[in-house]
């Protein structure tokens, strides 16, 4: 939309011309710009309403709580911190869930020992893949926000059933979480979508 602009046209009025006129008296110039900055007008509304209409499905689809490009309802976004830290026996994590926002909450579990489950975490028998036993997970994606001492690892997040899955690389190789913590506490942000 082009709104017109208004060089050489007098917009300043004489006052004791309008009293005695009854009112502004417009030469063409001003009637034209007029004409032009209504026509503007209507075509902006009418751009806004075509906006409007055209986003009326996603904010349908966000008032029945259902994610865009999902559509199902009830669906949740969600973030939180999983740190996993150094258990009171050897070779064994303590892990626990904060919420960051919107998200589940898994108190400090301690002695989680490989190829065993303990309260809400299942840790293999290698010691490389820590499961969070949520049981309504759809998608997700994590990285590591802290706990790098002198090697970068990246967080390895995925879904399996319906549970978060996490692992630490140093490139490809997944390591053994039991001998990382032993050297520093790790924190992993999450953000996953859960069925409700």
């Amino acid at each position: 939309m082009k709104i017109p602009t208004s060089t050489n046209i007098p917009w300043k009025p004489d006052d004791a011309a309008i009293k005695a006129k009854g009112g502004y008296i417009l030469n063409e110039k001003q009637v034209e710009y007029l004409k032009q900055l209504v026509k503007a007008l209507i075509s902006m509304y009418s751009d806004i309403a075509n906006v409007v209409n055209n986003n009326r499905t996603d904010y349908d689809a966000l008032a029945t709580h259902a994610l865009l490009g999902d559509g199902t309802a009830g669906r949740a976004l969600r973030m939180g911190r999983l740190t996993i830290a150094d258990g009171t026996n050897p070779s064994t994590l303590k892990c626990t869930l904060v919420s960051e926002w919107n998200g589940d909450a898994i108190a400090a579990t301690d002695n989680i020992a490989k190829g065993a489950t303990t309260g809400d975490f299942t840790l293999n028998a290698a010691g490389t893949i820590l499961t969070v036993e949520l049981g309504d997970v759809l998608g997700c994606m994590g990285f590591v926000g802290s706990g790098i001492v002198n090697n970068v690892y990246t967080a390895g997040v995925n879904v399996v059933g319906a549970d978060l899955t996490v692992r630490l690389r140093a490139g490809a190789t997944n390591q053994d979480l039991t001998v990382l913590v032993d050297s520093d506490t790790y924190n992993i942000s999450l953000l996953y979508v859960t069925s409700a």
